[in-house]
């Protein structure tokens, strides 16, 4: 589903990430743990489009998408989720829902209202199925912090992605809303490739078929869940 080889990002002089190669299979779900400064969401950024490589190439399925853009990559099918959700506050869940289904699907512009086309309200009604939402007329400003992560993992669903990157979808939440974050991907379909960046251990290990950790921008391991345990306590303990 995805491969890359030989990444350099650097900032300022400083490389935060180096020499970094990886593979992803279709359907699987990574989840990458690291310290903090370790280089995961410039790793995320990078496999988005948000930021271009000083050296190395990224494929999705085959396809050179190294200087594709990140509007690009959405349309090939990456999906994005943030740390920090970006929602249009004033607006209700449902209207967020509608216009990011609109987005996706080209369906904005002059002389477009997409908040009453009945096709995109079907879109966004099964969007919010999925992500366990309810209550769509409420406006996000009025809505618990962990409605808000649910509702930026459902805009993040609204592309039909077939690679979703999320990054900490469960942070500030508290154990009890992030084991529900957590419930809700591991119930996702099992053909949507996930990465996903987490610092809950106990949740990350039960979502990951593998786990990649990364250290000063270097992959450090790379294996199954049961043996990442040992490199962790390595580099929490140095």
């Amino acid at each position: 589903m995805l491969e890359l080889s030989g990444l350099f990002l650097g900032f300022g002089g400083v490389n935060v990430i180096r020499d970094l190669s990886l593979r992803v299979a279709r359907g699987e779900r990574l989840v990458i743990l690291g310290p903090n400064g370790a280089g995961k969401t410039s790793l995320l950024r990078l496999i988005a489009g948000e930021v271009r490589p000083d050296e190395g190439r990224i494929w999705l399925e085959a396809r050179d998408i190294t200087r594709d853009p990140s509007s690009t990559r959405a349309r090939l099918g990456i999906g994005r989720g943030f740390q920090q959700a970006s929602l249009f506050s004033s607006f209700t869940l449902r209207e967020n829902l509608i216009l990011a289904a609109a987005a996706h699907a080209g369906r904005t512009g002059p002389g477009r209202d997409p908040l009453r086309d009945p096709a995109l309200q079907e879109v966004a009604q099964c969007i919010a199925r999925q992500a366990g939402l309810q209550g769509l007329d409420r406006p996000v400003s009025a809505v618990d912090y962990g409605t808000a992560r649910r509702l930026d993992l459902a805009l993040a669903l609204a592309g039909a992605p077939r690679l979703l990157l999320l990054d900490e979808p469960a942070s500030g939440i508290g154990p009890g809303g992030a084991a529900g974050i957590h419930a809700l991907i591991a119930a996702l379909p099992r053909d949507l490739t996930l990465i996903v960046i987490e610092h809950d251990l106990d949740l990350a290990f039960a979502i990951a078929d593998r786990i990649a950790i990364l250290d000063h921008g270097r992959i450090v391991f790379d294996g199954p869940p049961e043996a990442a345990r040992p490199a962790l306590k390595a580099i929490y303990d140095a």
